[in-house]
């Protein structure tokens, strides 16, 4: 019966990070909210994993919400401006007539995308764990990918079937969704984070 009421509590932490999120991007209008509303939910829940609680209040969570807003949104930002660059240009590669500068530009795709993805991967842990420049964001957060290519496969694998439970469940997703893939990031860069410098 414990371990029944100890699930249930912890489910509804989920529930209510959650909801904290969604009312965060509302705050910040949806387009500013997005980012700084996730960099403090993952905030949140590396607190929690540190300090071995579940608890969370609204009031953390904007906290973390107000300190990051103007670095994750520029951050977040720009990262999807040259994510939806790179794709573009992944729709247009095809068209080039001349092979050799088709494969070419497939090998620069291939390398930016494959950055990018490591960027879009770590960022948001890196994010909540420092206090760094702009530039150091993005660099340690491409070092941990880079050097640590099994806890990155091991992140690609988890996320992959993520998508594929809440494509099939999609009321589990918007219910929790975003808690629970925040958890198996954070639960896997806490052991890098103990190997790097310490966190601010």
């Amino acid at each position: 019966m414990e371990r029944l009421n100890r699930l249930v509590d912890q489910l509804w932490e989920l529930l209510k990070l959650q909801f904290f999120w969604y009312v965060l991007i509302l705050r910040g209008g949806v387009i500013l909210g997005v980012f700084p509303a996730t960099a403090g939910a993952y905030s949140v829940v590396r607190d929690k994993l540190r300090n071995k609680s579940v608890s969370f209040t609204f009031k953390e969570v904007k906290k973390y919400y107000q300190e990051s807003f103007k670095m994750a949104n520029l951050i977040g930002w720009m990262l999807s401006i040259l994510t939806v660059f790179i794709g573009w240009n992944w729709l247009l590669v095809p068209t080039i007539a001349e092979p050799i500068i088709k494969t070419m530009m497939y090998g620069v795709l291939v390398i930016f995308s494959y950055l990018v993805v490591l960027l879009w991967t770590y960022l948001f842990s890196v994010l909540s764990h420092y206090k760094l420049q702009f530039s150091h964001y993005l660099l340690l957060s491409l070092q941990m990918g880079l050097t640590h290519f099994s806890h990155t496969i091991l992140h690609f694998i988890l996320f992959s079937m993520w998508v594929l439970l809440f494509y099939h469940f999609i009321q589990i997703g918007i219910l929790i969704g975003i808690p629970i893939i925040i958890y198996i990031q954070l639960y896997i860069n806490m052991y890098l984070f103990q190997k790097s410098v310490q966190p601010a």
